[in-house]
C-alpha cells in the first residue's frame, strides 16, 4: 500500500512541475501560432476575475462556471498567425495543461475556452499541452481541429 501512495505522490509532484515549466515556457511553446503576452499565472486572476464577477452579477454566468474559468492553468493572449504571417486578430488561448493528457482534460479546455469567450466576448481557443497521450485520446485530438494540441516534453 505504501508503495502505491509513494507512487500517487511522486506523479502528482511530476504533473505539478512539469505545469510550472510550461507556464514558464509560454512564450516558447506559443510562438508558432501566435505573437505572445503570456498572463503570469498569479496575475490571471486578477485581470480576468473583474470580467468573471460583472458576468455572473449580470447573471450571464453562475459562480460554479466563473470557478471553472479560474482553475485554467494557463491563459495567453496573442496575435494570431496565419501563414506566416500576424494577422491583427488578437485571441485568446484558454490552457490545460497535463503530463499525461486524458479525455476529461480537453473537454475541460473546450468548456472553459466556452465561457471565457463569452465573458471577455472575444475570441478563445481552447489548448491542451501535455507530454505523453493515451492512445484514445490521440484518436480523439486527431479528429479535433477547433482545440490547439501541443506535445512539449521536458
Amino acid at each position: 500500500m505504501a508503495r502505491w501512495k509513494d507512487f500517487e505522490l511522486i506523479s502528482k509532484l511530476i504533473g505539478k512541475e512539469y505545469e510550472r515549466t510550461v507556464q514558464e515556457r509560454a512564450v516558447s511553446i506559443f510562438s508558432d501560432i501566435l505573437k505572445i503576452k503570456p498572463i503570469p499565472p498569479n496575475k490571471f486572476a486578477e485581470e480576468i476575475l473583474p470580467c468573471l464577477e460583472e458576468a455572473e452579477e449580470k447573471g450571464e454566468i453562475d459562480e460554479e462556471k466563473k470557478k471553472n474559468v479560474l482553475a485554467l492553468d494557463l491563459i495567453v493572449k496573442g496575435i494570431i498567425k496565419d501563414k506566416d504571417k500576424y494577422t491583427k486578430r488578437e485571441v485568446v488561448l484558454a490552457v490545460e495543461i497535463s503530463y499525461t493528457l486524458h479525455k476529461d482534460d480537453v473537454e475541460r479546455a473546450r468548456e472553459r475556452a466556452q465561457i471565457l469567450s463569452k465573458v471577455l466576448n472575444k475570441e478563445v481557443i481552447p489548448a491542451v499541452v501535455y507530454a505523453e497521450i493515451k492512445e484514445d485520446v490521440e484518436k480523439l485530438l486527431a479528429k479535433e481541429e477547433k482545440i490547439y494540441k501541443r506535445r512539449y516534453a521536458l
